[in-house]
């Protein structure tokens, strides 16, 4: 688009040079040879300096190159002495404008109306200045070229910033775009990460425990073991799509506490351990973000102390104190020295912070492992839980 404007502001100048030159050269039969070679010497400074090196008014030599043509403008302008040759003034105005800063185009545009009534004064010799008195209202002419390639100046400045902020846009737009794939994506492992993770090692748990009962000759609650993993399968599956379907529609699919409830009854009864519990009865507003790490940070935390830890006993709290929300999770079980968070526990880190909020894991004072998080409570779930407080 812009070399297509640039092409036919080129036409449009060139043109009305030649034209020029036609008319000051078919008016002048008695100087057509000196007007012939100020015009050609003109045209050529002109195209060599515009056209074919495009050299930048800010050199030194452009402008020698500049101010040559304005003694040759003004040399046509004694000989002619009428306003055909303005049009050589106007287009050095209208370039020197649009191509460089006001402290060398106001000089060169006020030199150039000089030239203009100079040339004019030499032309007509006058006895008296009212003779020429019509070279003052001409001025506005002058006035007139140098808003006009003023404006269009800010005019093509504007469109090339414009045209910059829209590539600009578009970048960020694809960034952003692809940030958004990627944190889908990421959303997605942790959602069956945690889902068919949990699933898996309950149901392995309870298929063990199947197994130690048959082999003990206690056939019906051995096949009543493997019948409860094998429903727990079943839902874990319901589980994964419900979870795709969360992340599709974006809402919480939770009522958190009671949820929570029944992931840990659930979990206790196909592992065969024992889970204490206390959470708060009115629990604070959470966002269904807030409400899925909840969720989420519980599942992957018996999970792992199951699996890894090989623990028995869990303790599980979550309340509000002040202005956070506090998650703890202690187990019994096996705790590492050195703690190396695995896939798991690296994207709940990633899920709470988020959030805000603050991840930790540690060696509990009796053994095993104390998981906790802190997520922070804006004003606005601060006052949406006093408003269901007073509503109910």
């Amino acid at each position: 688009m812009q070399r297509k404007t640039e092409r036919t502001v080129n036409c449009i100048l060139y043109i009305t040079m030649l034209i020029a030159i036609f008319i000051v050269y078919k008016s002048n039969p008695n100087d057509q040879l000196t007007l012939s070679i100020l015009c050609a010497g003109f045209f050529l400074i002109h195209l060599f300096r515009y056209s074919i090196f495009k050299l930048p008014i800010k050199r030194f030599s452009t402008k020698l190159l500049l101010l040559n043509q304005l003694i040759i403008a003004f040399q046509i302008q004694i000989i002619d002495g009428s306003f055909i040759p303005q049009m050589f003034l106007f287009i050095l105005i209208t370039e020197v404008v649009y191509r460089s800063d006001k402290r060398f185009s106001i000089p060169f545009s006020i030199l150039a109306y000089f030239c203009f009534i100079f040339g004019i004064y030499l032309n007509v010799n006058p006895t008296h200045f009212s003779e020429i008195a019509f070279v003052l209202p001409r001025f506005l002419e002058y006035a007139l070229f140098f808003a006009l390639s003023k404006i269009a100046k800010h005019a093509m400045l504007n469109q090339q910033q414009l045209e910059k902020t829209y590539s600009q846009l578009k970048f960020t737009i694809s960034e952003l775009e692809e940030k958004t794939l990627m944190e889908e994506r990421v959303r997605l492992s942790r959602e069956i990460h945690d889902t068919v993770g949990h699933t898996l090692t309950n149901s392995i748990v309870g298929v063990e425990a199947a197994k130690r009962l048959l082999s003990r000759g206690k056939i019906e609650e051995g096949i009543q073991k493997l019948n409860d993993a094998q429903d727990y399968v079943k839902k874990g599956l319901a589980d994964v799509r419900k979870s795709v379907k969360t992340l599709h529609n974006n809402h919480s699919f939770l009522h958190l506490r009671t949820s929570l409830i029944s992931l840990m009854e659930e979990t206790r009864k196909q592992a065969s351990i024992t889970i204490h519990y206390s959470i708060q009865e009115n629990l604070p507003y959470l966002t269904p973000q807030q409400e899925l790490a909840v969720y989420r940070s519980l599942q992957e935390g018996l999970t792992n102390g199951l699996r890894h830890g090989e623990a028995t006993e869990f303790d599980f709290t979550l309340e509000q104190v002040q202005d956070e929300l506090h998650f703890t999770l202690q187990d019994n079980g096996y705790m590492p020295k050195k703690i190396e968070l695995g896939f798991g526990l690296t994207m709940m880190n990633e899920r709470i912070k988020s959030l805000h909020g603050n991840f930790a894991i540690m060696n509990g004072p009796y053994g095993g492992c104390i998981l906790s998080f802190t997520l922070p409570l804006s004003d606005q779930q601060k006052l949406l839980q006093i408003n269901k407080e007073l509503s109910s």
